[in-house]
């Protein structure tokens, strides 16, 4: 009987080794998956923050900021400022503007109030949207006060300043068809040479 007793513990024994051999497995296979699927969120991530990157272009705090605040929501705000760190172009404004600041969470808020400050200010917001960079250099040209205006007086002063343009464009294309050239004959002749 202890013989017996003896081949039934060690099948015993053999078969909880077998079983805790497999809880072990399993146990390896569930930890390979939560690191698989913690490093796809990671690169995901990553490959998120690529396609938003914010430099020293007002044009780019848009789709930024769109995309941004929505990474926003569900991380701590230390991930969110590693975040708004690998969002931004090294040795652009932006980034400057965010490592101008302690990376913690505290200063989270800060940095962004300061990013939004520099970069999403309506008034620039609406001019380098919409018009060109030519009608953008003479305008700022024509600022000639150098102190900052409100946006109305600004507005105010845009209205002039477009009929004074207009007029000029058109004084331009009267000498041209005074000598029988037109502006997009000119061009070409320009772009020949």
């Amino acid at each position: 009987m202890s013989l017996l007793s003896l081949t039934d513990c060690k099948e015993e024994i053999l078969a909880t080794a077998v079983e805790k051999r497999k809880q072990r497995k399993e146990l390896e296979k569930d930890e390979r998956e939560r690191k698989f699927e913690l490093e796809k969120k990671i690169l995901d991530n990553e490959l998120e923050l690529a396609r938003i990157k914010l430099g020293n272009d007002l044009k780019d705090w848009l789709p930024f900021w769109s995309q941004f605040q929505h990474i926003d929501k569900d991380e701590g705000p230390e991930d969110k400022f590693q975040y708004l760190i690998k969002a931004t172009i090294v040795g652009s404004r932006a980034r400057e503007v965010v490592e101008s600041f302690p990376t913690n969470g505290a200063n989270y808020s800060k940095t962004l109030e300061s990013l939004k400050s520099r970069f999403g200010k309506d008034d620039l917001l609406v001019e380098n949207l919409f018009f060109s960079e030519d009608f953008l250099k003479a305008w700022n040209r024509n600022n000639t006060s150098g102190a900052p205006t409100e946006a109305k007086e600004r507005l105010n002063n845009l209205m002039p300043f477009l009929k004074t343009e207009v007029e000029g464009e058109e004084r331009i294309s009267l000498a041209m068809k005074g000598f029988g050239l037109r502006k997009d004959e000119d061009t070409k002749r320009r772009e020949r040479n």
